[in-house]
């Protein structure tokens, strides 16, 4: 539901503003190399959710310093967040 909003709000500023768009979904694959390098070898990565979560924080964030701090595809002039 909270998508649903923010993807209708999105499309909102694109036909009032005609400012360019971009709606991005992340995730983080568990066999990420950052995930697999750091298990012990008796350990799947099903196992470790909460390991699976900081990694995803962690590249949540860098993507997010790059758009907004680093200016990769433009400058930021409006942004939601959605969980």
């Amino acid at each position: 539901m909270l998508y649903d909003a923010a993807l209708s709000r999105c499309n909102r500023n694109l036909l009032c503003n005609g400012a360019t768009g971009l709606l991005c979904n992340i995730h983080v694959l568990p066999k990420l190399a950052e995930i697999t390098n750091e298990l012990l070898p008796s350990q799947r990565s099903k196992d470790c959710p909460d390991f699976i979560t900081q990694v995803f924080k962690v590249k949540l964030q860098q993507l997010l310093d790059d758009l907004k701090e680093k200016h990769m595809l433009g400058k930021v002039i409006a942004g939601e967040f959605v969980k």
